[in-house]
């Protein structure tokens, strides 16, 4: 085999190697991100002037008042603790997802976040719908001392661990 030959096959192996090398690095080949939003909230917990939380128990409604917080189910209602709704809403706010559960809603039952298990939380400013979510089963893991919550997005198919 000629030297010229030679080198032409060592400057393409080269190449192939670089693209390789290229690829994984910046074309996500080897990339341990995540592939998808792992902020399933994101707002303002100021923002939010009304919860609304609906299960197969009934709804509640926490509502924002000029001094404070009420919370109320039908014709009832009663001054809330507004450290802990503060807390809640503080929690809500900034809801993350560790990782996806299930990917179609065959599986939703299993984990409870379809209509009829779920309950709904609907954080408002007025009128309008920050955010819209069905929480589900809840487990602890003893070994980790961990806990996580099944969550889906109103309106989306995935069930996310938070």
């Amino acid at each position: 085999m000629s030297s010229n030959k030679k080198n032409r096959i060592l400057v393409l192996v080269f190449l192939a190697l670089a693209a390789a090398i290229l690829l994984y690095q910046y074309g996500g080949w080897g990339s341990k991100e995540r592939s998808f939003d792992k902020e399933l909230v994101t707002l303002h917990p100021d923002d939010i002037d009304q919860l609304l939380i609906s299960g197969p128990e009934g709804e509640v409604t926490l509502l924002k008042q000029d001094d404070g917080w009420t919370v109320g189910s039908g014709e009832r209602t009663y001054v809330a603790d507004t450290a802990m709704v503060k807390g809640i809403l503080s929690e809500l706010s900034v809801l993350e997802s560790v990782r996806i559960a299930a990917v179609d809603e065959g599986r939703w039952g299993e984990y409870q976040v379809d209509d009829s298990m779920g309950v709904r939380l609907r954080m408002m400013e007025g009128n309008e719908v920050l955010a819209d979510l069905i929480v589900g089963s809840y487990t602890f893991n003893q070994r980790t001392r961990g806990a996580n919550s099944y969550v889906r997005l109103q309106g989306k198919p995935e069930v996310h661990v938070v």
